[in-house]
């Protein structure tokens, strides 16, 4: 059984029918749609778009940039652009309302905007609207000069070079090979360190770089240097083997000459 009755109300008339506890609701121009009672449809949260961007600070390939959060928003996509048709656009993504841009132009203005997004790149939001921040013309530091490295082990280097002025820190590449495709990176926040890891009779190159706390670089590379790790005094032992009987397992291995002692592992298995 079926109560119906009519109702208008703003210009517009209201069909409403109540028939086995369910409400459906005709409208004139609208789909019909179910609704329990007491049962109300989740809403789609509401995605602000964000606001308050700003830049926090620059050097000659950087830009940091800050916003207000967005509510629900999980990440963020950073447009970065110079031109006016916005044709040599860069996209970053962030989970925090701070970035900082990098791999940019010296002496360049450019534009930024954030919008939200989904953690699969979903757009959420539109974009914010655009501020400007001009990249610096040269670094703000020298590039360190009077490097030098000196082998201290079969795997180990000392390095050092003059100081840079309010330089917070420094990143010294070594490489072995022509193409540096062994590079390895180490960060010092003082003009003097170790460098481990190495190979043993090895030539490397060295240099060294300015950079900031949060390792964005400041200068370039310094001039290379050169160093050849030694040989190393107690390399791996070889021919190694195990006989075993019932009760015992008897080891044996090549002597390495000045070696003052051995371990063994021993593996339960």
């Amino acid at each position: 059984m079926a109560n119906i009755w009519q109702r208008s109300a703003a210009g517009r008339k209201y069909l409403i029918a109540v028939i086995a506890s369910t409400l459906v609701l005709l409208m004139a121009g609208t789909s019909a749609h179910a609704l329990s009672p007491g049962l109300a449809t989740e809403a789609t949260p509401a995605f602000a778009v964000p606001v308050g961007v700003k830049s926090t600070g620059q050097t000659d390939t950087s830009v940091s940039l800050s916003w207000v959060k967005s509510a629900n928003v999980p990440r963020y996509r950073v447009q970065a652009y110079s031109k006016a048709d916005m044709s040599d656009s860069l996209y970053f993504r962030f989970t925090d309302s701070v970035a900082v841009i990098r791999n940019l132009v010296k002496s360049t203005t450019y534009q930024f905007r954030v919008r939200g997004i989904a953690d699969d790149g979903t757009t959420l939001t539109g974009y914010s609207a655009p501020v400007s921040a001009t990249t610096a013309a040269a670094p703000a530091f020298a590039v360190p000069s009077g490097l030098k490295a000196t082998p201290t082990s079969h795997s180990s280097a000392n390095v050092s070079w003059n100081p840079v002025a309010n330089a917070v820190g420094y990143r010294v590449q070594t490489f072995s090979k022509a193409d540096m495709s062994d590079s390895g990176f180490t960060r010092f926040t003082a003009s003097s360190g170790t460098i481990n890891g190495l190979k043993p009779e090895t030539t490397y190159f060295a240099r060294v770089r300015v950079i900031d706390a949060a390792g964005v670089n400041l200068t370039a590379y310094s001039p290379t240097v050169t160093f050849t790790t030694p040989v190393d005094p107690y390399p791996t032992p070889a021919g190694f083997s195990a006989t075993a009987t019932h009760r015992t397992v008897n080891l044996k291995w090549n002597a390495v000459p000045n070696a003052p002692g051995y371990r063994t592992l021993d593996i339960a298995f």
